[in-house]
């Protein structure tokens, strides 16, 4: 009896000395459920690798045993444990502790001489770990190593090791004292001869020489969590006896492990949250595994938060708990939500809840807007489940094709438009249009010509008294826009002291009715091109392009311009080079031709006379219908002239027409080219070539000119 007063004393002790923090309660905002041991209630989770007599009965003997004759006893583990009716049972569930007063009449004890044997304890799911006491009947292990499973026994990790002589069982591990609360290192308090009974290994998760300033560090959490502890016994003591092994007969019947009693003591794991838990899956253990979380936490170990309060982030307990798991708001659109570090950040630590599957037309990390197209409804609360109604806007004149603004319902106009609807052009702009991404194009009524803006349907232009054309950038016959910054003005407006008019430039005279010097007006057929210099489209091999020269005589009206026309059969065509016009504006197009009449024309040796499937081209002119009406815009074609330096007698032109004064025998509005039959194109103009006779003659005009459309 007084042996059991002192085993409880030195309990209960290291129990009150070790783990103080067992009330059940919450100091400062942690909740900490109380500690007990892990052993208790759980004797299916205890398992050993080796045990006597389960087999059948065997013999063992107890080394110095003088309190009695007897000193070699029998072990039988076929059926458990029972004062009474079987009392040589020593299976490993004796080591479970309690307060039976012939507590030392049980133990568990392996077989006789196996060195390597383990005993498992394997618990239903995650544990918080305080220390573990081994309590021997016979002597402690020579080596012996704990170990913890934190996944279920995949994967394990060493305590700590113990041996009497570390460096030879163990010559790995290091032998001197922990330098940190997470160093593994060998201990060699525990594994003397002495006592050879009721001797003691003690190993403490947490070494209270080191300072735990968070409790919470994962390295911290390794060491105290896990799901299964193994106490591995690697060698026994055997007193030298190995070596008589030849002159005892059964020198091993006396060495083998016996455990009087195993506590591990340890509490459920609830990270700070929880101060009570029930039992997992059926389990009847004292110390209970499934934590009832507070803090809105959720989990077996209150490892998560409950759904619906991810707000803020998940974190052990603490101080300030009310951080901790906070509910989301979805106002009421939403039963499920998730955490968004990111939003977390962004909102300074605020919110970082966005809601799941909004319900009622609703979108927004809270639920918070209408989608696209709806609208919150003024007359109704943000949480109404009817609140959103539709946009009310031009889908023309409205971003997306009807957009609003969720919140005031105010529609998204696009670039150019306007309106509450988004349904009409701005000031300046015309043409409301769904594919135009700015929904109107500008205006182009001239600035000076015009009055306001243009009609926002057809893009009209209303004009000034004196502007004329659809977008008023023309004025009446006499008048002129002169700058950007007077209107229409009349022509002939004289100033007040000399009369001379203010001239456009490159215009001269009183009036400014004449070019400068070096320019000129064209005349009507100016932007003239003779079929003779074009070149052929899709012509057939047989069909090349034939030149019809006319001769000029007395009785013959002149119908033609140039050399005469080019014979064009069917299914040919001509291109024509234009790269002299001035400026780029609306142009007129008028060709010259005739159809060819049998005796009518002369024909080229080769040619085929009597077909009529062909026509006659001479030219083809370029001419505006409007300048005669407009001599703003007549002015706008003044020309450079551009009169040859060779073939032309000055570098002056006609200020009508621009035609440059040709040196002998030199054509062309530039004097750039010798007239048929002539050569020798140079500063005295061009030579005649001198013919012997008709025949001659007409080949000769035929080269030539075929020579001068080729250069």
């Amino acid at each position: 009896l007084l042996l059991l007063l002192l085993l409880l004393f030195k309990y209960l002790t290291l129990l009150y000395c070790d783990l103080r923090d067992i009330q059940d309660q919450c100091p400062g905002g942690s909740c900490n459920p109380q500690l007990g041991d892990l052993m208790v209630g759980r004797a299916a989770q205890l398992s050993a690798s080796s045990t006597c007599g389960l087999d059948g009965p065997e013999n063992y003997c107890i080394i110095g045993y003088l309190e009695e004759e007897r000193k070699c006893f029998t072990c039988d583990s076929q059926l458990p444990y029972n004062r009474y009716s079987n009392p040589n049972s020593h299976r490993i569930e004796n080591v479970i502790m309690t307060f039976d007063p012939k507590r030392k009449m049980k133990w568990w004890q392996s077989e006789n001489g196996v060195h390597e044997v383990s005993v498992q304890l394997d618990l239903e799911t995650m544990f918080q770990f305080s220390h573990l006491v081994l309590n021997f009947k016979s002597f402690r292990p020579a080596a012996m190593l704990v170990e913890r499973s934190k996944d279920f026994g995949q994967s394990w990790k060493v305590f700590r090791y113990f041996a009497e002589d570390c460096l030879l069982h163990f010559p790995s591990v290091s032998n001197q004292p922990a330098d940190r609360v997470d160093d593994v290192v060998c201990d060699s308090r525990y594994s003397s001869s002495d006592p050879s009974t009721d001797g003691e290994v003690v190993l403490k998760a947490l070494d209270p020489v080191f300072e735990i300033e968070n409790p919470y560090a994962p390295h911290i959490q390794d060491l105290i969590t896990l799901t299964n502890i193994r106490v591995n016994f690697t060698h026994l003591f055997t007193l030298g006896d190995t070596l008589l092994g030849r002159r005892r007969r059964n020198p091993q019947d006396k060495y083998y492990y016996a455990l009087y009693n195993m506590v591990v003591r340890g509490s459920c794991f609830c990270h700070g949250h929880a101060s009570q838990c029930t039992p997992v899956d059926g389990g009847r253990g004292d110390v209970q595994g499934r934590c009832v979380c507070q803090h809105n936490t959720a989990g077996d170990n209150c490892e998560r938060c409950q759904d619906f309060y991810h707000d803020s982030p998940w974190r052990p307990g603490g101080e300030n708990n009310g951080n901790i798991c906070r509910r989301c708001n979805c106002h009421g659109h939403s039963d499920s939500c998730h955490f968004d570090s990111t939003r977390f950040k962004a909102s300074g630590s605020v919110s970082g809840g966005i809601c799941d599957d909004c319900r009622h037309d609703r979108t927004g990390p809270q639920c918070e807007r209408c989608r696209p197209f709806l609208y919150q409804d003024p007359q109704r609360a943000t949480d109404d489940p009817h609140a959103c109604i539709p946009c009310d806007c031009d889908p023309a004149g409205s971003q997306g094709g009807g957009l609003c603004d969720t919140l005031s319902g105010h529609c998204v106009c696009k670039e150019n438009v306007e309106g509450q609807r988004c349904d009409r052009c701005k000031h300046g702009f015309f043409n409301l249009r769904q594919d135009n991404p700015a929904g109107c194009q500008v205006c182009r009524c001239h600035v000076l010509g015009s009055v306001g803006s243009c009609d926002q349907l057809t893009g009209s232009c209303e004009c000034d008294h004196l502007a004329i054309g659809p977008l008023c950038d023309r004025c009446l016959v006499g008048f002129i826009l002169t700058n950007q910054s007077v209107k229409c003005r009349t022509l002939q407006t004289s100033a007040e002291t000399d009369g001379q008019c203010q001239c456009l430039p490159n215009m001269v005279g009183r009036r400014c009715s004449d070019p400068a010097p070096g320019y000129f007006l064209p005349l009507l057929d100016y932007f003239l091109y003779e079929a003779e210099i074009a070149s052929g489209l899709h012509l057939d091999p047989g069909h090349a392009l034939q030149i019809v020269p006319r001769e000029r005589t007395a009785d013959r009206p002149v119908t033609w311009t140039g050399l005469g026309f080019v014979r064009v059969f069917e299914g040919a065509g001509l291109r024509f080079t234009v790269d002299n016009l001035p400026s780029s504006i609306d142009y007129q197009l008028m060709i010259r031709y005739e159809p060819e009449v049998k005796g009518m024309v002369r024909v080229l040796p080769g040619s085929d006379a009597s077909s009529s499937s062909h026509i006659l081209i001479d030219s083809v002119r370029k001419s505006l219908s409007v300048v005669q009406s407009d001599f703003n815009l007549w002015v706008s074609l003044l020309s450079v002239c551009r009169c040859n330096v060779v073939g032309s007698v000055g570098p002056s032109c006609s200020n009508q027409g621009g035609f440059c004064e040709c040196k002998p025998n030199v054509i062309g509005h530039c004097c750039d080219t010798c007239a048929p039959l002539t050569f020798g194109f140079g500063p005295d103009g061009c030579k005649r070539k001198k013919l012997s006779h008709a025949k001659s003659n007409n080949t000769q005009y035929t080269t030539s000119v075929s020579s001068m459309l080729i250069a």
